[in-house]
């Protein structure tokens, strides 16, 4: 991947928008690593858009790994219903 944009906004009604965050993940090392902290670090205070600059794979299989697995065990509840992102 070459770069990894995450949006934040509110879970809760009106889901404003709160912050993004910039990973240029393409560079390795640190990028990645504070990439994969940054998904450890979110909970479900937050709807989560995560935009990808580029349809090549991730460099590390470390990050493929957790983004996997964040996207299995992410889910959210909006208006009664629960959806996985």
């Amino acid at each position: 991947m070459l770069a990894i944009i995450l949006f934040l906004f509110n879970a809760s009604p009106p889901h404003e928008f709160v912050e993004y965050k910039y990973f240029n993940t393409l560079e390795g090392g640190e990028n990645i690593t504070n990439y994969i902290h940054f998904l450890d670090t979110l909970t479900t205070k937050y709807l989560v858009a995560i935009a990808i600059s580029d349809e090549g794979s991730p460099r590390s299989e470390e990050l493929k790994i957790r983004l996997n697995l964040w996207e299995v065990n992410t889910s959210i509840k909006l208006d009664g219903e629960v959806h996985g992102l």
